[in-house]
């Protein structure tokens, strides 16, 4: 884990290296990363084919999403937020509650076609 973990590491330095230039290109931070995960991944490099547990997996993973997020809310314009409140509130208020529905409807019948029993 900590070899992946290192790995993390150094692939985000080297982002932290580019961002000024992603920023005025047509690709964004976290296609960036889907990217450099299906490179070093067990299809392509096979960097991270080392046994990786599922909770190791998911510490890696939610490392990564809170480093995105921490980005994108870091370049948040405070000032255009504040003058233009209600698309963001329309997003969290209804969007947001209806793609999780939307999420746990599509799951329950992929699990349903799998023939996976999710509710007892």
């Amino acid at each position: 884990m900590y070899e992946e973990l290192a790995l993390l590491a150094v692939l985000l330095f080297l982002y932290s290296q580019i961002v000024g230039r992603v920023e005025s290109a047509p690709v964004s931070g976290p296609l960036i990363f889907a990217a450099m995960g299906f490179i070093a991944g067990p299809i392509l490099l096979g960097w991270f084919d080392h046994g990786v547990t599922r909770s190791e997996f998911r510490v890696i993973t939610d490392i990564t999403l809170a480093f995105i997020l921490f980005v994108v809310a870091a370049n948040a314009d405070l000032k255009t937020l504040r003058q233009n409140i209600q698309l963001p509130a329309r997003m969290l208020l209804i969007g947001l509650p209806a793609i999780i529905g939307l999420g746990f409807v599509l799951a329950l019948l992929f699990a349903a076609v799998m023939g996976l029993c999710l509710v007892a």
